[in-house]
């Protein structure tokens, strides 16, 4: 072959290979189609996996409905129950029978007596039931000179006690300051009611006197 003749055979190969080339450069992506960066994949990680708005972060559904439900012993039954008043003529649970000790204690100290332990028992025990019949009426005939009869029926107290009693004795007879508990007419009770006796003693022994 003639020297002429060779660039005639070699245009369709360069032709080929700048073809090549050509379609090489437009195959591979430029630097603006660079791939989703790995901020975007992670916010689109975090999207899909958040909760819907309606449900708090954190809170089962599941969860939620049991804390709604009411447990065995609803809350307000105690603070109700609380509330209900005592009925009518019934004590005060921390003033029943069990802390008339302590509220005799604590009036003797405040009203300290001056008989001798024998003599105030025995006043003691004659103020009981004294005062017994002159707040329920029982037993008033034991003592017709200090009870008079009356013309109006009376209008005993109920479940009367005696809770405390402090006697000092005062110009030949013996004072009696006395706490005690009961329910009124209208069956109101009340305790640490004050009251006073007096009482002598007589050729019969001890009796009230006014």
């Amino acid at each position: 072959m003639n020297q002429a003749g060779r660039p005639r055979v070699l245009l369709p190969v360069l032709g080929c290979a700048l073809f090549g080339v050509i379609a090489l450069v437009l195959l591979v992506p430029g630097p603006g189609a660079a791939r989703p960066s790995a901020d975007h994949a992670q916010s689109n990680t975090t999207a899909a996996a958040a909760p819907p708005a309606s449900v708090p972060v954190g809170t089962s559904p599941a969860l939620e409905t049991a804390a709604a439900k009411p447990s065995g012993t609803p809350a307000g039954t105690a603070a109700a129950s609380a509330a209900q008043p005592m009925p009518s003529g019934a004590p005060a649970a921390a003033d029943g029978p069990g802390a008339d000790p302590r509220i005799e204690a604590e009036f003797q100290a405040a009203h300290p007596g001056n008989l001798s332990p024998q003599v105030a028992a025995e006043v003691r025990d004659l103020t009981l039931q004294v005062w017994t019949a002159e707040t329920t009426g029982v037993g008033r005939e034991r003592w017709p000179a200090y009870f008079p009869p009356v013309k109006t029926p009376l209008r005993p107290y109920t479940q009367v006690r005696v809770q405390a009693v402090s006697a000092h004795s005062v110009e030949g007879r013996v004072i009696v300051e006395l706490l005690w508990a009961g329910a009124d007419p209208s069956g109101a009770f009340q305790d640490r009611r004050p009251g006073l006796l007096a009482v002598a003693r007589t050729a019969n022994g001890w009796e009230p006197v006014r």
